[in-house]
C-alpha cells in the first residue's frame, strides 16, 4: 500500500496477486471464473505501457499547447516565435506517477530551422528517425482555425507520405484525427466560444478541414473525426492550471476519442493521467465486481472465520480504486478514506457479523446468507470509494450513500 519501494503500477499488480492468493484457499468449483477474470486483469497491468501519440502540424499550430491542455498541467515548452521542438523524438512526460510518450514533431513546411539541433534535413526524415523506433497509437493532424485553406495541400502531401512510410515500417494502419486549434480566435473577435456567429464559423471550419482530408482516398479511409478545440489555459509557476484562466474547450471529447483508439495495455495509463472518469469508473466497477465475488466466496466457504479475509479483500479493492482514480497509492490516501468513513464502515462490519451469527442458526441457508451479505457489503464500500476518489463527492455525501446502501 505504500509507494516507497514500488511504483503505483507495481503496487496495483501486487494487489491483484493478493486476490489470486486468497482464491487459492477456496475450492476450485467456487473460484474458477473469478480466477480467470483476475488473471486477465493481471496480464493487462503487467503488460502496461505508456500511450504514444504523434502530433503533426505547422509551427504555431499549437502542438505543445495541446499537450498541456490534455494533461491539465504545463508539461511541454511552448515556442512563440521560432520552432522550439527540435529533432522529432519520443518525449516521456511524467505527472503524478504516470507517463505518456509524445512524438512532438518539427513543424511541417517550417520556414526556419528549430532552436534545438536536428541532424535530419526534412521534417519527414526527422519524424521517421523516431517512428522507426516506436509506432504511435494515434496520429493528430493539427491545423489553426485561421489557416485551414492556407497552402494546406502541401501539408497534406507531407502528412500522407509520412503515414504511408509508417505503414511500411510497422505494417500498421494508423487512424487519424483532424484537430482544429485556436477556434477562439475566429470571428467575431473577443466573443465567447458559444457565441452563435462564432459557432457558425467553427462549424464551417470543420467542414473545410474534413473536405480537405476526405478529398484524398488514403486519408479518407483513416479519418476518425475532425474536432475543433481551444487548448489555451493559464498555469501557475508550479505547472498547475489556473482555473480562472482555463479556457479549454472540447478537450474532454478529444481525450475520449484518443482513449478509444488505444490498445488495452495503454488505456489505463492514459485514463489515470488525463483523468477520464468514464473509463476510470469502468475499471473500478470491474474491481468491485471481482472483490464482491471474492467476498461472497469467502463468506460462503468460511462463515464465522471469513471477516479477516473479507477485510483484506476490501482493503485491496480500495487500493485498486485509488490507483485507477489517478491518486497516489499510499498508506495516507488509504487511511484518510477509511478514517473518514470509520463509523459507517464499522456499522457495515457489525451488520455482517450479526448476519453471519444468524446464518449459523439456519441449517442449509447459513452459507448463502453469509456469502451474500459479505458480497453486498463489499460492493457498497466499493461504490463509496468510486464516489470519493473518482466522482470527488464530499465525504459526508459518501457516508450517507454507504448507510443507504446498507439498509
Amino acid at each position: 500500500m505504500t509507494t516507497t519501494n514500488k511504483s503505483d503500477e507495481d503496487s496495483f499488480a501486487h494487489q491483484i496477486e493478493n486476490y489470486l492468493e486468497q482464491l487459492s484457499r477456496f475450492p476450485p468449483f467456487l473460484t474458477k471464473e473469478v480466477k480467470e477474470d483476475l488473471e486477465d486483469f493481471l496480464r493487462l497491468v503487467k503488460n502496461k505501457r505508456p500511450p504514444r501519440f504523434m502530433l503533426v502540424g505547422r509551427r504555431g499550430a499549437g502542438k505543445s499547447t495541446l499537450i498541456n491542455a490534455i494533461f491539465g498541467h504545463r508539461v511541454a515548452k511552448i515556442g512563440p516565435v521560432r520552432a522550439q521542438t527540435g529533432e522529432s523524438l519520443w518525449f516521456p512526460y511524467h505527472l503524478n506517477g504516470n507517463k505518456i510518450e509524445i512524438l512532438d514533431t518539427r513543424g511541417i513546411q517550417e520556414g526556419s530551422k528549430p532552436v534545438e539541433k536536428d541532424e535530419a534535413v526534412t521534417t519527414i526524415e526527422s519524424i521517421l528517425n523516431s517512428v522507426r523506433e516506436k509506432c504511435p497509437d494515434a496520429t493528430l493532424f493539427l491545423c489553426k482555425a485561421k489557416e485551414l485553406d492556407a497552402a494546406i495541400q502541401g501539408d497534406l502531401d507531407i502528412f500522407e507520405n509520412l503515414l504511408k512510410s509508417i505503414e511500411k515500417i510497422h505494417s500498421r494502419d494508423l487512424h487519424i484525427l483532424g484537430v482544429i486549434t485556436q477556434c477562439d480566435e475566429l470571428d467575431p473577435p473577443k466573443k465567447p466560444i458559444d457565441d452563435r456567429k462564432k459557432k457558425v464559423n467553427i462549424d464551417e471550419g470543420v467542414k473545410v478541414l474534413k473536405r480537405h482530408l476526405e478529398s484524398r482516398e488514403y486519408l479518407r479511409n483513416k479519418l476518425l473525426d475532425v474536432i475543433p478545440i481551444v487548448a489555451y489555459a493559464e498555469y501557475y509557476e508550479d505547472g498547475t492550471i489556473n482555473e480562472e484562466g482555463d479556457h479549454r474547450w472540447q478537450i474532454d471529447y478529444l481525450v475520449h476519442i484518443l482513449l478509444e483508439e488505444l490498445p488495452k495495455e495503454a488505456k489505463l495509463y492514459f485514463a489515470r493521467l488525463a483523468k477520464v472518469p468514464e473509463f476510470q469508473k469502468k475499471m473500478a466497477t470491474s474491481v468491485i465486481r471481482l472483490a464482491s465475488a471474492l467476498s461472497g466466496i469467502a463468506g460462503f466457504a468460511m462463515m464465522l472465520f471469513s471477516m479477516p479475509c473479507v477485510g483484506f479483500i476490501r482493503s485491496c479493492m480500495i487500493c485498486s480504486i485509488i490507483f485507477v482514480s489517478g491518486r497516489e497509492l499510499s498508506w495516507k490516501t488509504f487511511s484518510d478514506f477509511v478514517l473518514a468513513i470509520g463509523f459507517t464502515a464499522g456499522f457495515n462490519v457489525g451488520i455482517e457479523g450479526f448476519s453471519t451469527l444468524l446464518a449459523t442458526s439456519l441449517p442449509g441457508m447459513g452459507n448463502y446468507i453469509a456469502g451474500g451479505t459479505a458480497a453486498l457489503g463489499t460492493e457498497a464500500l466499493g461504490r463509496a470509494a468510486i464516489a470519493y476518489f473518482i466522482d470527488k463527492s464530499p465525504i459526508e455525501v459518501v457516508k450517507q450513500q454507504l448507510v443507504q446502501a446498507q439498509r
